[in-house]
């Protein structure tokens, strides 16, 4: 008998023959703080297991970052990213947060008051 998986079970890993591996590396890139990738990694699959997308994960980056930058440039400058494992844990409640996610803008010379 060999090792080797069953095709149900390589595809239980991957989407349209994209490995979920492969997949998260896209995710991974878009996350801030990158500390202890395989662990990151491992939970990513799960939560790909229980039928979140790429796409999920992408949005839930793309608020998170949103929102902290936003928080670091009116509120709390010292505010720091998460580890990722802590982020990777909780990237559910980003999916659809109920706070303010929008980009900050990035104002311009003549946007910026002057005094005088």
């Amino acid at each position: 008998e060999t090792e080797t998986e069953t095709e149900e079970e390589k595809n239980k890993h991957s989407v349209d023959n994209v490995p979920f591996e492969k997949q998260f590396e896209v995710v991974w890139e878009k996350y801030p703080r990158k500390v202890d990738k395989k662990k990151c990694l491992a939970k990513y699959i799960r939560a790909r297991n229980k039928k979140f997308t790429q796409s999920e994960f992408l949005k839930a980056i793309e608020n998170y970052v949103n929102y902290t930058t936003r928080i670091r440039e009116t509120e709390f400058k010292g505010l720091s990213w998460k580890n990722a494992p802590t982020w990777f844990n909780q990237f559910e409640e980003w999916i659809n947060p109920e706070c303010d996610c929008t980009p900050v803008k990035q104002l311009s010379v003549s946007e910026l008051e002057v005094t005088v």
